[in-house]
């Protein structure tokens, strides 16, 4: 490791060596090239011989895993990957292979969770920060913000997940963790984890400036103090009339703008039509709709969670918090990712006997 100030005193006869990168593990190989006798002089042959004899020069220590510990990785493997004890045991039943019992799982996640608590406090801060800085100076300690909440099962549910999503960088600031013991009735659990959010921003000195939800009347009234309350909007149908459009809106400046729903013709259905959009609330609320925002990356994360919490399964009040932390923490390390794959419908697929 070269400092700056190493660098600066090197002379310009000196060289830095500086390593290079170890190369990509991952190359394709089909399976019938390994019986042909060419195999070792082909490309991606010489590529695994670059990558072995890269790991042979920066790892130096001899990669034998003491005892005990193969049951640990497994154990670390089944937690992290959100997989249920019951697939689990199916899994090494069909395959023939050792299984863990119960007691030794019990106690590996008992001290397992808090590692879990740990990594998740990390990455929220993370987030936090990331997410105040975001915004211009003149605007620093202040954010906005998207939040819902999941319940734990489809119908009077135990647990809730109130979530907080910021808006810029879509990763997750906070993920309270309501139960019946903070609360009898469910319905007001999202109430209780947005005042339990308010209060962690507090505590970090973070002000939240425009909160966008879906439209919970007791979130309204909690947060219409304090933020601009902005629900998620909703879209209708169109009967090319654009007197009262927005000078900036596609239907003012293009000609051949055609709308992307069915034109009303009908004047009972117009008539119809009219009822509906009269007692809707966007219209009897519209100053809870001026900004345009939605809550897709809220929407989001509860189907990420679902890897971790199925809804058919009641969980225990640890496994469940849990399971919470780790979907937080694999949605701020994958959120908004540049994709690594392109799918190519078109292409023909070859099956290999």
């Amino acid at each position: 490791m070269w400092s700056s100030q190493e660098v600066g005193n090197a002379s310009d006869e000196q060289s830095i060596h500086v390593p290079d990168p170890i190369p990509s593990t991952h190359v394709k190989v089909r399976k019938k090239m390994l019986t042909k006798k060419t195999f070792k002089k082909a490309k991606d042959s010489l590529k695994r011989y670059k990558v072995v004899e890269a790991h042979s020069r920066n790892c130096k220590h001899n990669l034998i895993i003491g005892n005990g510990q193969q049951e640990d990785i497994v154990q670390h493997g089944l937690i992290c990957s959100g997989m249920l004890p019951s697939h689990y045991t199916k899994f090494v039943d069909g395959a023939g292979i050792g299984k863990i019992n119960k007691e030794k799982r019990n106690k590996f996640f008992n001290s397992y969770e808090n590692h879990i608590q740990t990594e998740y406090h990390k990455s929220t801060t993370t987030a936090l920060l990331e997410e105040s800085a975001s915004y211009y100076d003149d605007k620093f300690g202040e954010i906005d913000s998207l939040t819902d909440a999941r319940h734990g099962w489809r119908k009077n549910a135990k647990y809730a997940s109130i979530v907080a999503i910021g808006e810029k960088t879509h990763k997750v600031l906070s993920c309270q963790h309501v139960t019946k013991d903070d609360e009898v009735v469910s319905q007001r659990h999202e109430r209780v984890g947005t005042d339990r959010v308010y209060t962690y921003l507090a505590e970090k000195e973070v002000a939240v400036v425009v909160h966008c939800h879906d439209r919970n009347l007791s979130i309204n009234k909690y947060i219409r103090e304090e933020t601009d309350a902005i629900n998620q909007t909703i879209h209708g149908i169109v009967l090319k009339q654009h007197l009262s459009c927005d000078p900036s809106s596609r239907c003012k400046y293009d000609k051949n703008y055609e709308p992307s729903r069915i034109v009303l013709t009908d004047p009972l259905a117009e008539k119809l039509l009219l009822g509906v959009l009269l007692n809707s609330n966007i219209f009897k609320y519209p100053q809870d709709y001026v900004l345009g925002k939605d809550t897709f990356y809220v929407e989001s994360f509860n189907n990420v969670i679902n890897i971790y919490q199925d809804k058919c399964i009641a969980f225990g009040d640890k496994q469940y918090n849990a399971r919470s932390n780790l979907a937080v923490c694999q949605w701020n390390e994958t959120v908004d990712r540049d994709f690594t794959s392109i799918s190519n419908p078109r292409k023909l697929r070859t099956l290999e006997v």
